[in-house]
């Protein structure tokens, strides 16, 4: 069964082997890390997008729906 498609695009990084084999040591999903991550950053600059989706509670818990519901 193939993946459902939820808007999201491949995205080639070039990151430092030593770096990316310990950040996998505590990182189980690097793509929801560095999506957190542009989201926190978006958020921190007051980008729209970064206030449409993200907020204290993303940051903490990583779930987008709950951070929705509960708003």
């Amino acid at each position: 069964m193939p993946r459902p498609n939820l808007g999201k695009v491949p995205v080639r990084l070039s990151i430092r082997k030593d770096v990316l084999e310990a950040a996998r040591k505590y990182i189980p999903n690097l793509s929801d890390f560095v999506e957190g991550k542009f989201l926190e950053l978006l958020y921190y600059v007051a980008d729209p997008v970064g206030r449409q989706y993200s907020g204290p509670a993303r940051i903490r818990t990583g779930d987008l729906l709950r951070v929705r519901q509960t708003s």
